[in-house]
């Protein structure tokens, strides 16, 4: 019977990985390109951490879980609130592991929180409010408390006035993560077990504007930070052999990301750009007081609103009718010339700054989706200069142009070219496959496990990294 060790790297891109490991500086990154099966994982769109993880925790498109982004529409309202753990409608991995009679341990899986009742255990990360509350079953609590009293739950660079300190931080955040997960594997040695590590998704998100780029020229080399990144991957390369020499011969390592990465160069205001185009109307045009994340639509006149937006990345929704509180828009026609309208309004958009148009592609939310939490999607998911541009919600209505560099101290963003390597006994060797998605992990995690497959899984299982599949 074979085992899982499952290692999230959130963020790692190949575009680095492979240059680097090839270079030598990543040695057991490419000893996983030698020994195992690896290549590119896509991701959702939009390659955002929610629905991207959701998606790799149960195989399934955003459609069959109702998952889209870190900000939902509280119902019956226009407030906005933190998705969790209880917005995913379908069950994930370690439901499957241990209807199989097995045990799972979870560590720091982005929108775990609140952390579910399971056979294992289950530490949540990201908008964890404190550790206490985030460890299942309690009472490990207090042990993990008083070996790893400097557990820290997340590192933002845009909390931080110094680099330094933030890269010192994000440093130690990983290792007494890594610690903490060694302790537990080690201790409870669980059939599967996924442990996350969200420093590289940090350091490339404050610093990719610095990088020395393993094969683009023309990074000066006297950067102060212009190493963090690589520094980053070392780190995470260290790791790897540290899992490899206490691994068993029945457990497959696999190293995955829920994204890639890329530059992030401005900040687009869709909000603003719906007013302009009179889909928006406001009440007070002297307003201007300082946006409210939870109610950022108080100065707006929903009975003449056609559409709003808010969210990462580019979401427009239809103000529908018996859908939202005070839609105004038909089902039907009316809404198909009201998307139409925009999405043509919306190709048209250009950055003043180079003439050039900013939108690269646009989806109705049924063309991406399917299932039944499709009505919760965003209607219309753009994509804007390859998420180098991306919405911010949270500055919308307090700038009046349509574009500003990124206000929080960015200069990376996510793209949709994410990573995955198999390595272990009965894994092909030395094989690089065919792009795959983020929803065929689970089916394969599955089928390698010898447990069945759930009927209503959308993603395949990846039979080529077999060495018996020919």
């Amino acid at each position: 019977m074979k085992k899982f060790f499952i290692l999230g790297i959130d963020s790692a891109t190949l575009d680095l990985i492979e240059p680097w490991a090839n270079q030598g500086k990543l040695p057991n990154f490419r000893k996983l390109m030698k020994l195992g099966s690896y290549g590119t994982c896509l991701s959702t769109i939009h390659p955002l951490t929610p629905q991207a993880w959701s998606s790799c925790l149960t195989g399934k498109n955003p459609g069959k879980y109702g998952l889209y982004d870190f900000g939902v529409r509280k119902k019956g309202s226009y407030k906005l609130r933190l998705t969790t753990s209880k917005d995913r409608k379908t069950p994930a991995i370690w439901n499957f592991i241990n209807a199989a009679d097995m045990k799972a341990g979870i560590i720091n899986v982005p929108l775990t929180y609140p952390p579910e009742t399971l056979d294992g255990f289950m530490i949540t990360g990201m908008h964890t409010p404190a550790l206490e509350k985030g460890v299942y079953p309690q009472n490990l609590f207090y042990e993990l408390n008083s070996k790893f009293p400097q557990y820290k739950i997340d590192v933002m660079s845009h909390w931080y006035d110094s680099y330094d300190l933030f890269l010192e931080n994000l440093h130690s955040m990983a290792e007494t993560r890594m610690q903490m997960g060694e302790y537990l594997y080690r201790k409870y040695q669980p059939e599967l077990f996924f442990l996350v590590l969200v420093a590289v998704d940090r350091v490339q998100h404050a610093l990719w504007g610095q990088m020395a780029h393993p094969l683009k020229e023309g990074f000066k080399k006297e950067w102060k930070y212009s190493q963090a990144i690589l520094n980053s991957y070392i780190q995470m390369d260290g790791y790897i052999n540290r899992i490899l020499n206490f691994l068993d011969d029945d457990t497959i390592l696999m190293v995955i990301s829920d994204h890639g990465f890329g530059s992030l160069k401005k900040d687009v205001y869709l909000n603003r750009f719906l007013i302009e185009n009179g889909f928006m109307k406001i009440k007070d045009k002297k307003w201007n007081k300082p946006f409210n994340m939870g109610d950022p639509f108080e100065n707006i006149d929903w009975d003449r609103t056609l559409a709003y937006s808010y969210g990462l990345f580019g979401n427009i929704f239809i103000n529908l009718r018996d859908r939202e509180p005070k839609g105004i828009v038909n089902k039907g026609k009316e809404y198909e010339e009201v998307m139409n309208r925009l999405i043509d309004s919306l190709y048209q958009l250009k950055d003043p700054e180079d003439g050039e148009k900013i939108v690269t592609k646009i989806f109705k939310n049924k063309e991406l989706y399917h299932g039944p939490y499709v009505e919760d999607a965003p209607d219309i998911i753009i994509i804007m200069r390859d998420y180098s541009y991306i919405t911010r919600g949270g500055y919308e209505f307090l700038s009046n142009s349509l574009f500003s560099r990124p206000k929080i101290n960015h200069s990376g963003n996510h793209r949709m070219n994410g990573i995955a390597f198999f390595y272990g006994a009965g894994i092909k060797k030395g094989f690089k496959m065919p792009d795959i998605q983020i929803i065929d992990l689970l089916p394969t995690i599955l089928s390698i496990m010898e447990i069945p497959i759930p009927d209503d899984i959308d993603g395949r299982v990846v039979h080529e990294i077999s060495k018996s599949h020919h």
